[in-house]
């Protein structure tokens, strides 16, 4: 024990994050790409789930346990030095590492020594000789914020982004919320370190507004991303690039050794969030777009040009002329209940079995294929990014046509949806606007075939 350094607070806390995030990564990285399991950090707990007996291990459960087991040797032993270390800081005894192995009750352990005061000093913590690392950023202002740029679009923004959505099929909190914050943060910082002095407001916000650029230009230019899904991306990721920039130059202030512990937390929080979340599953966000037009004929006249229409006029609005999916004929094999129903889209086909056939009130159906909701938009043509495929899903759509006085039609569409792309709440802001305009688009065509001359 006379041979460890005590550890402060601070940087055990740091320490034991930034591993922590890289540690969930790595696990949930081998456990779907190697394994093809579904990942969850309950499987701490129940690794092979509930009622697994050693005993009785198939070959890929005794592959998959082994494999956890290895990937976690190296984190126990460098959990163990730096817990050690922090003991000695705090003045506790070494013997209670052995907290440090006790599942649930290791992440109160590590709670407390995170608060607990320092007892015993760390000698030649404070005042360390300038970081040689710093070497590498250029001394002008100009220089450093364009380094700073680079360094944080190149190595931490776009090459996490890739493993997130390319390798993981993650669209989260990870990408779209804790990165482009990290991100403004960490390019203020370095600016700010390798030119000498805190940046102005101004500056600080294009530093972090140029990081985000380099970022988006390198998703485009190695075709991870099109353009149309970062378009809608920026709206979320701009002002926390901002508010992360203005943090950075606040982190400025603080005194070097405190600045560099809290950057370092802040770059691993994207790593954390990543494996800190299950594996998408069915059972995303549901939610339900309803829209409605009133035409000017009765539901007898309606009817037919419900169950299939004839092809749309090309489309004028912006969206769907940039490749968001849009609908272009309908017709139905069949009819009463059973019947399919294919709703044919710029991307391919919905294939609609009919669950309702209410004539001339009601058609409801269930979804038995989406097709891709958008062709991306990108400079080396079509992309195949993740997202297009099994992210946003319907499950279910109807028609109600409700009798108004004076033989006119209230006619009501509704689609029911999930998709897997968080933080849910803006996500399906979006969603919810282009879904409504694919309704009008057919409700309107309904109505314009249904009032025609015969």
């Amino acid at each position: 024990m006379t041979a460890l350094k005590p550890l402060g607070r601070a940087a055990y806390a740091v320490a034991g994050l930034a591993l922590c995030g890289v540690k969930l990564t790595t696990d949930r990285l081998v456990t779907e790409t190697v394994f093809h399991r579904q990942w969850s950090p309950a499987i701490y707990l129940t690794p092979l789930g509930r009622g697994a007996r050693l005993g009785a291990l198939n070959g890929a459960d005794r592959d998959y346990l082994l494999a956890l087991v290895a990937l976690a040797l190296p984190f126990v032993a460098l959990g163990t030095w730096l817990t050690l270390r922090r003991l000695r800081s705090a003045g506790w005894s070494p013997w209670f590492v052995l907290l440090f192995f006790a599942p649930l009750v290791n992440l109160g352990f590590f709670a407390v020594l995170c608060i607990a005061p320092r007892r015993v000093d760390a000698a030649g913590v404070r005042g360390a000789p300038r970081a040689a690392w710093r070497r590498f950023l250029p001394a002008s202002t100009l220089g450093a914020a364009f380094t700073s740029a680079i360094v944080t679009a190149g190595l931490l923004a776009a090459a996490l982004a890739a493993l997130a959505s390319h390798v993981l099929a993650d669209y989260g909190w990870s990408v779209f919320v804790a990165l482009p914050f990290a991100q403004g943060l960490i390019a203020v910082w370095l600016a700010g370190v390798g030119g000498g002095r805190v940046p102005s407001i101004g500056s600080a916000l294009a530093i972090g507004l140029a990081s985000l650029a380099v970022t988006t230009g390198l998703l485009l230019a190695f075709a991870f991303e099109g353009l149309i899904c970062l378009a809608f991306a920026a709206p979320l990721a701009v002002p926390l690039a901002l508010a992360g920039a203005l943090a950075g130059r606040a982190v400025l202030a603080l005194p070097a050794h405190r600045a560099a512990l809290l950057v370092a937390a802040v770059a691993s929080s994207p790593f954390a969030l990543l494996g800190a979340f299950p594996s998408q599953s069915q059972d995303a966000p549901r939610y339900a777009v309803v829209s409605r037009v009133i035409v000017d004929a009765p539901p007898e006249r309606v009817w037919p040009h419900v169950i299939a229409f004839a092809p749309l006029p090309p489309p004028t609005d912006p969206l769907f002329r940039a490749g968001v999916a849009y609908p272009q004929r309908a017709h139905i094999d069949g009819t009463g209940a059973g019947a399919i129903r294919y709703c044919e889209f710029s991307t391919g086909a919905f294939v609609e079995p009919i669950t309702a056939w209410e004539a001339p009130h009601r058609l409801a159906f269930g979804v038995a294929h989406n097709p891709p909701p958008m062709r991306e938009l990108s400079p080396w043509g079509p992309i195949d990014a993740p997202h297009l495929t099994g992210f946003l899903i319907a499950d279910a759509g109807e028609f109600r046509l409700n009798a108004l006085p004076g033989g006119r039609t209230e006619l009501v569409g509704t689609t029911w949806y999930r998709h897997h792309l968080y933080p849910a709440a803006y996500w399906h802001l979006w969603s919810d606007a282009i879904i409504h305009k694919i309704h009008m688009q057919v409700l309107e065509h309904v109505a314009r075939l249904s009032t025609a001359p015969a």
